[in-house]
């Protein structure tokens, strides 16, 4: 990938995924598990630049970000509305916090455009002071909260955009997170990992109520 303010050293890094059910080459038996095993390349990039489109790319690590309350500081939430402005189809969230006014913003878009916006929020979020939950319900995107008995916390922050491009790390979206924590985010293109990731959001949005 090429990226202009990236660094020259290039990480080879194996991940591996361990997915439940979901099969990748492997049969079909139940309750069987199939590891994925990935080698992926890691160009390290500034955490302010902004990244080519993900349909450019090859599976891959995109990018990352790091905030901190100290230098240098990473904008997270841009790279946020930054991806969310190539949706082509589909953003599908699975979120804890979320108070950020300019995300808030990049889905209302992102929706008048006619992506499928979905998100599954915690339910002890949803009405904190700040929430953008109001204002994007308002706006017409769809809202679950999950409720399934036995679960504390919805604690994911995760954005699948078009089925493949997953946001994820600690991140909070909110501005706490943003300017005053020591936060990660990174953002991987794998047709094979959204696919995973958006079964776990299905299973989450068929459990959750609106």
């Amino acid at each position: 990938m090429q990226s202009a303010g990236r660094s020259a050293a290039v990480v080879l890094l194996a991940i591996i995924s361990v997915v439940a059910g979901f099969a990748l080459g492997a049969g079909s038996n139940p309750g069987t598990q199939t590891i994925i095993t990935k080698e992926i390349t890691i160009t390290q990039t500034t955490i302010t630049q902004a990244a080519t489109s993900f349909s450019q790319q090859s599976e891959d690590l995109v990018e990352y970000c790091f905030a901190s309350p100290q230098p240098p500081h990473g904008d997270c939430a841009n790279r946020l509305v930054y991806w969310f402005s190539q949706a082509n189809n589909s953003i599908h969230i699975m979120i804890y916090s979320f108070t950020l006014d300019t995300v808030g913003d990049a889905l209302i878009q992102a929706k008048g455009k006619g992506v499928d916006v979905k998100i599954a929020w915690d339910k002890t979020e949803v009405n904190v002071e700040g929430s953008e939950y109001q204002r994007l319900k308002n706006a017409g995107i769809d809202i679950r909260i999950d409720r399934e008995p036995g679960i504390s916390l919805l604690h994911d922050k995760v954005a699948i955009i078009d089925g493949r491009v997953i946001i994820t790390g600690s991140f909070n979206w909110s501005t706490e997170a943003n300017q005053h924590d020591r936060e990660n985010l990174i953002v991987v293109n794998s047709q094979a990992w959204g696919a995973a990731y958006e079964q776990d959001f299905q299973q989450i949005w068929n459990a959750s109520t609106a």
